[in-house]
């Protein structure tokens, strides 16, 4: 079967077009979020206290913002309670320097299925478990959201 490319086009931006629009029931939502389909009742903000499993350079900034960003959200994604569509709209992090290397790590990100009051709990019980990570597993020592 083929296809116009005209066609396409008009099928490709229609698809853009309905893919900024809330569903159906969402509450209202920022720009960003509603582009990214997350209603703002979803959003959460996460500080963590986390420590390696292996040895990590704290100045390898690039690297550990992709490691941090991609654990949290890994394992929110991986939990028992299906999530939907997750989005990451920002995680900053700084080394404590301390004996065990542990980092402080701010993530926030949202849920399309699940309300903040939802994911708080999960992602409160994180603590004491390890995630698996690429350059190392993470313990969470302390996760609090809000």
């Amino acid at each position: 079967m083929r296809f116009s490319v005209g066609l396409l086009q008009s099928i490709l931006a229609l698809i853009v077009a309905t893919s900024a629009l809330p569903l159906e029931g969402e509450a209202a939502t920022t720009a960003l979020d509603k582009r990214q389909g997350i209603p703002t009742a979803n959003l959460v903000t996460c500080n963590f206290v986390l420590q390696p499993t292996a040895a990590v350079d704290p100045t390898n900034i690039n690297e550990l913002n992709f490691e941090f960003s991609n654990v949290i959200i890994d394992a929110f994604e991986n939990s028992s309670t299906p999530t939907g569509i997750v989005v990451n709209f920002g995680t900053t992090f700084s080394a404590n320097l301390d004996a065990n290397n542990t980092f402080n790590v701010q993530d926030e990100f949202g849920s399309q299925r699940l309300s903040a009051a939802t994911s708080i709990p999960i992602i409160e019980s994180w603590v004491g478990t390890t995630l698996p990570g690429f350059t190392s597993n993470w313990i969470v020592n302390s996760a609090s959201c809000q």
